[in-house]
């Protein structure tokens, strides 16, 4: 969504709450310099083993605001994706992103879709992911609009996520078997919960369990193509994004 919808191609990004660090690998190659803080050392790690980026840290975002401070730096875009509603003090987090932004300079990212059909059977499925203390926050299109206008954003820009039937098809699935079922069944095939496809515990499977695995999944998608085709056509994304430029007067 960022590169299909952001305006600009290039400049100093920063990006809260980076994770593993693909983002930041394919700004990188849109022609961002990059810039890297997330929590979770083992992340920092991948990010510079990994794809060999330089400028990540693990640190806390008033940490890294204090240290661009010493050095003088600020940032042409800071980026936060999923990262938003796990705030317990939102306004103060938007003064430290603002803190640490150049004039006019432009804030972008995600948080779940308060709206989104989907989110309410994956409340069910999970319901402690989306309550305190992972989730403090709920945004809709107009809440989240207020929000960053409230701050002194301009053009802001807020749009759903588009709805996947690859997104759907493992929700119907859980609905139907239930979560405890559907993890059990994960780990008699994958031999962990955890192995899905992509992951290091997968591509380390016996070829009998991964083409196994690959199987019951196009089976699965076949099953529900049709419901998660009409919940596709009639709903919004799991996602909001979201983008908006600080006016110089409020730096």
């Amino acid at each position: 969504m960022f590169f299909k919808h952001f305006p600009l191609k290039s400049g100093r990004l920063l990006d809260v709450g980076c994770g593993d660090g693909v983002f930041l690998k394919e700004a990188q190659k849109t022609g961002f310099e990059v810039w890297g803080i997330d929590f979770d050392s083992k992340s920092i790690k991948v990010c510079q083993e990994k794809w060999g980026l330089k400028n990540i840290f693990a640190m806390h975002p008033h940490e890294f605001a204090e240290f661009c401070e010493k050095e003088g730096l600020k940032f042409d875009v800071i980026t936060f994706f999923e990262v938003f509603e796990h705030q317990d003090d939102p306004a103060g987090f938007l003064e430290i992103i603002k803190s640490m932004l150049k004039p006019g300079g432009y804030i972008a990212g995600s948080v779940p879709n308060r709206d989104s059909w989907m989110i309410k059977p994956v409340r069910k499925i999970y319901p402690k992911r989306d309550r305190p203390p992972h989730h403090f926050l709920r945004f809709s299109k107009i809440a989240l609009i207020y929000t960053f206008q409230s701050i002194g954003l301009k053009e802001v820009f807020v749009t759903s996520t588009p709805v996947k039937i690859s997104d759907l098809t493992p929700i119907f699935q859980t609905l139907l078997i239930g979560n405890r079922i559907n993890k059990k069944l994960r780990k008699t095939i994958a031999k962990s919960e955890y192995a899905g496809e992509g992951t290091i515990l997968f591509k380390k499977l016996p070829l009998w369990r991964r083409l196994v695995f690959k199987g019951l999944k196009i089976l699965r998608n076949s099953i529900f193509f049709l419901p998660a085709t009409i919940v596709r056509i009639r709903n919004e994304g799991l996602s909001l994004y979201f983008q908006g430029i600080l006016e110089k007067h409020n730096i």
